[in-house]
């Protein structure tokens, strides 16, 4: 082949943007070596993705406990809530101009 692919062609057709330059890359052992040299990385990234966003060992237990902790506060303050109505009931009652 006389003319060889540029960076930002093989990069569209790594990425299936180009597929007209397919009989070039099958052809041109220049233009594959370079593209193995740019899709090893990739396969050193994939496992330091995994291990950077792995959620934390903890991470079930913890969620639990603040979901625990919002369900326990709900239900103080409904109780909170009731005895506050209870009071404001019992005022209206005693308080009452119609009896």
């Amino acid at each position: 082949m006389a003319r060889h692919l540029s960076g930002s062609q093989l990069a569209m057709w790594l990425d299936g943007e180009a597929p007209h330059f397919d009989d070039h890359v099958d052809q041109c052992e220049k233009c594959a070596a370079r593209l193995s040299e740019v899709d090893e990385p990739q396969a050193d990234l994939r496992p330091a993705l995994l291990t950077l966003l792995k959620p934390p060992p903890d991470l079930e237990s913890r969620v639990s406990a603040r979901i625990a902790a919002r369900l326990k506060a709900r239900e103080e303050m409904a109780l909170l809530g009731g005895l506050l109505g209870v009071s404001i009931e019992t005022g209206r009652i005693m308080f009452d101009e119609n009896d």
